[in-house]
């Protein structure tokens, strides 16, 4: 039987470490908490005339629904993506597993996954039901594609699928090993049905995972606010994974067919190039031979709407992965050219919407 002054010596050196990281993930999510905060109220709704007195806010209300982001807030901002408890496994799980039940899919890889709030979106888009299912290291395969457009509500009235297109993505290098893939694999063997469902956090709890030295925090629209000190090794990485590899053309030619496919059928299809600091976007062009003003022409003749983004004033936290505040600016910015284009044509066959803040 181990002593009790051993046991206290073991427990203080277990809460040496512990505390520290703990304090450090509750610091980090309070930051990124109140960046959100402060972006959010810089952003007021487009075509919203400004009452004579602002209402006050309304409590919010959890609930269960499968109707993302649709908790009451204050007036001036009336939606948000509302946390979950979950580790990244939980996350990913709840993310693959999603129902038919959303007016608007968004696809594409990290950069999408990190940098795209359905929550804000929905502040310039009305109540739709929007989900980010933008997964780690993504390649635009045909099961991929399936996914995407199985979140859609089949008795929806305004479908539409959003893709972030970057050139990694259309490259076999990803095409067997990413994260759409791990969860489909996972999900086959069996290996999903005991991951927790995610809870919503209530006030006062503090969600975080920490992953790579990376405060992760999952929201239950599928967005991943991602905290993280500066890091420039993006040419390096990109140079390493993807220095050999070139734009498939047979990945280009099944994508473009299949937004041909869906814009037939109804389906309004958006894509827009993902946001990278302007050095980085060039050098992965040259790294993988893509070619955007051709994407674009031939995505655009396939029936989907090609929206052009204005990138000022945004940031990056490696040079490619928008950090929390920029991913909610960008998101408004996404939003209100999926509103212009709209309004622009019901057909949707317009030139590229142009976005600015």
């Amino acid at each position: 039987m181990v002593d009790t002054k051993s046991q206290l010596i073991a427990t203080a050196a277990f809460l040496t470490v512990l505390l520290p990281a703990g304090f450090l993930v509750a610091k980090k999510v309070e930051a990124h908490r109140a960046v959100a905060a402060a972006a959010a109220a810089a952003m007021p709704p487009v075509n919203a005339p400004a009452p004579a007195v602002a209402p006050p806010p309304q409590p919010v209300t959890p609930t269960t629904s499968e109707r993302p982001g649709t908790a009451a807030a204050p007036a001036e901002h009336r939606f948000a993506s509302r946390e979950l408890n979950a580790t990244d496994a939980e996350f990913f799980a709840y993310k693959f597993r999603r129902p038919p039940v959303y007016d608007m899919a968004i696809g594409g890889d990290s950069r999408v996954g990190v940098g795209i709030s359905p929550g804000e979106m929905k502040n310039y888009l009305g109540d739709l039901r929007i989900f980010n299912f933008g997964f780690r290291g993504l390649c635009w395969t045909p099961d991929y594609l399936e996914a995407l457009h199985g979140l859609l509500d089949p008795a929806s009235t305004q479908k539409a699928v959003v893709m972030g297109i970057s050139p990694g993505g259309l490259t076999s290098v990803n095409r067997t090993a990413n994260g759409f893939k791990e969860m489909k694999r996972k999900s086959r063997l069996g290996q999903l049905a005991n991951k927790a469902v995610p809870t919503l956090v209530e006030q006062g709890e503090v969600p975080g995972a920490l992953r790579n030295g990376i405060v992760y925090i999952y929201h239950e629209d599928g967005w991943v606010g991602a905290l993280r000190k500066s890091n420039e090794k993006a040419m390096d990485f990109i140079k390493g994974k993807y220095g050999e590899a070139a734009v498939d053309p047979r990945i280009v030619d099944y994508l473009l067919a299949t937004v041909g496919e869906w814009s037939s059928a109804g389906i309004k299809v958006y894509a827009f190039r993902t946001p990278t600091r302007k050095d980085i976007g060039s050098f992965e062009d040259d790294c993988v031979s893509f070619d955007e003003a051709d994407f674009r022409r031939r995505f655009e003749a396939n029936g989907g709407i090609w929206l052009e983004i204005d990138n000022t004033g945004l940031s990056w936290r490696d040079g490619h992965h928008l950090d929390v505040r920029s991913a909610i600016l960008f998101s408004a910015r996404l939003a209100k050219a999926i509103s212009k284009a709209g309004q622009a044509d019901k057909s949707h066959k317009v030139p590229a919407a142009q976005a600015h803040r």
